[in-house]
C-alpha cells in the first residue's frame, strides 16, 4: 500500500490540476472535501503499481539492451531506469 504521504502529494496535484491557479490551498480543505481527491489518488496509484508488479517483455529486453550498450558494469539503477523507460509509465521510443 502506498504511503499516506504520496497519496497525499498526488491529490493535492490533482486537486490543483482540476482547480487551477487561485484555488483555495490545498491545506485549508475539509477532510471531507479532500475525500474525493484522496480516494482518486488511490486509484491512480493502484493502478500504476498494478503494471509495474511484473515486468513485461518490454521491460526485459531493455534491461538486456542496457546491458550489451554499456558491455561492462551496469548498476541495478540502470537496469531500473532502462525497466521503467520501457514500462507503461515510460516513454517508448521509436
Amino acid at each position: 500500500m502506498p504511503s499516506k504521504e504520496l497519496v497525499s502529494a498526488v491529490a493535492k496535484a490533482i486537486y490543483e490540476k482540476r482547480n487551477g491557479r487561485g484555488c483555495k490551498p490545498w491545506s485549508y480543505q475539509t477532510m471531507s472535501h479532500q475525500q474525493p481527491y484522496l480516494d482518486d489518488a488511490q486509484a491512480a496509484i493502484s493502478t500504476i503499481l498494478a503494471a509495474l508488479q511484473e515486468p513485461s517483455g518490454a521491460m526485459l529486453e531493455a534491461c538486456e539492451r542496457e546491458e550489451a550498450v554499456k558491455s561492462s558494469y551496469v548498476s541495478h539503477i540502470d537496469y531500473w531506469r532502462a525497466m521503467l523507460a520501457a514500462s507503461p509509465l515510460g516513454e517508448k521510443k521509436g
